[in-house]
């Protein structure tokens, strides 16, 4: 499958590396499924193509919450996650 793989992100930050395992009733798995969905429709209804996952999704959830409350995670120096409000904006 040569060149089907996308060229490596230069900012190494952006890459997902962790796995989260979440437990999840199905109807709950069902209502993401199509949460995912809408969204990807929403997506297109403004001309952009995704490819809409429920990680995608779920990534991009986090990101706009974290936003919308101020809130940025840091590691301290004994690598413990320090929840911030973030200053300056």
């Amino acid at each position: 499958m040569t060149g089907m793989a996308r060229p490596p992100r230069e900012n190494r930050a952006s890459v997902a590396d962790v796995t989260l395992t979440v437990r999840l009733t199905s109807d709950d798995r069902d209502i993401l499924h199509c949460l995912v969905e809408h969204h990807a429709k929403q997506a297109a209804e403004h001309g952009f193509v995704i490819d809409a996952t429920i990680a995608g999704f779920l990534r991009g959830l986090i990101r706009r919450e974290a936003r919308a409350l101020g809130i940025e995670a840091h590691h301290d120096a004994h690598g413990k996650i320090e929840c911030m409000k973030k200053t300056g904006t």
